[in-house]
């Protein structure tokens, strides 16, 4: 007989190098590191607009958008730029947080990172809504996290005092947040709230101008509206604008040699008094 020896393959011992998982970073750690990249942004934008339009006068003072467009743009391409390859914003660098593929682990393509960086815009534009997301799923995603396939996790250890630090401040920010969308819809007027008002004063206005006009014809100003109305060459839509901007009660001329004063109440929730004069201060 021959002495038969077995081999058995020996299990390959699983002593190869793993890659080191991260844990996500926090709401608070990103709050911190968005607005210190914001604040850069908006810094840029002072500045250069005051070489802009202040030193230089390339760009007209009236038309100031076209630098805040310009720097939003520059602001997306900025994260892009610093978002993708592995790469970190300033912001995330002193926070020490950092986006990645939320597939591969790796860092983001320059058009995902652009598409990410273009999305911040959404979340100002609608009240910080995509930031609010993250509260929402335990992944701990923004609107431009879903969007880009990304996800934002921590690559240093943070200390006992800077992870206060970092939770107090962010704390404050996202509390700032929240007590501006609440003033915004709460407190401050709507947008046509405030149209109403300024119709009404518009309208206050226009029979002002009446009263400039009777006074040059007539040599003093007049109370009686019906005589305002007629020099408007068209009394009829005089009335209708006056019934749709200005409520019935609390509207009221009064005037005397040497001047007038027109007061009325608009037509918005509050119902704002407004007045118009010739009182020189």
């Amino acid at each position: 007989m021959f002495n038969q020896t077995q081999y058995y393959a020996q299990p390959e011992q699983e002593n190869q190098p793993q890659a080191q998982e991260f844990p996500r970073a926090g709401i608070f750690e990103r709050a911190v590191a968005f607005a210190i990249d914001i604040l850069g942004l908006f810094a840029v934008i002072y500045i250069a607009g005051y070489i802009l339009i202040r030193k230089t006068g390339i760009i007209a003072s009236d038309n100031y958008w076209i630098i805040l467009i310009f720097f939003y743009a520059l602001f997306a391409l900025y994260c892009a730029v610093f978002t993708s390859g592995g790469r970190q914003t300033l912001g995330k660098f002193l926070v020490g947080i950092k986006v990645i593929d939320r597939k591969t682990g790796e860092g983001l393509t320059f058009v995902k990172a652009l598409l990410r960086g273009l999305t911040y815009f959404v979340n100002l534009f609608t009240l910080f809504i995509g930031f609010g997301i993250a509260l929402l799923n335990k992944k701990r995603l923004t609107l431009e996290d879903l969007i880009a396939g990304s996800e934002v996790i921590t690559v240093r250890e943070k200390s006992p005092n800077e992870f206060i630090a970092l939770s107090a401040l962010g704390t404050m920010l996202i509390g700032g947040v929240i007590f501006y969308v609440y003033y915004l819809f709460f407190i401050t007027p709507s947008v046509y709230q405030r149209e109403l008002v300024d119709n009404a004063r518009e309208q206050l206005n226009k029979l002002a101008y009446l009263e400039e006009v009777h006074k040059e014809h007539f040599g003093r100003y007049t109370s009686d509206l019906m005589r305002l109305a007629l020099i408007s060459g068209d009394p009829v839509q005089l009335q209708r604008d006056i019934q749709k901007n200005l409520r019935r009660r609390g509207f009221s001329i009064g005037t005397n040699r040497e001047g007038y004063q027109i007061s009325a109440i608009a037509k918005d929730k509050e119902e704002t008094i407004v007045t118009v004069n010739n009182k020189k201060d």
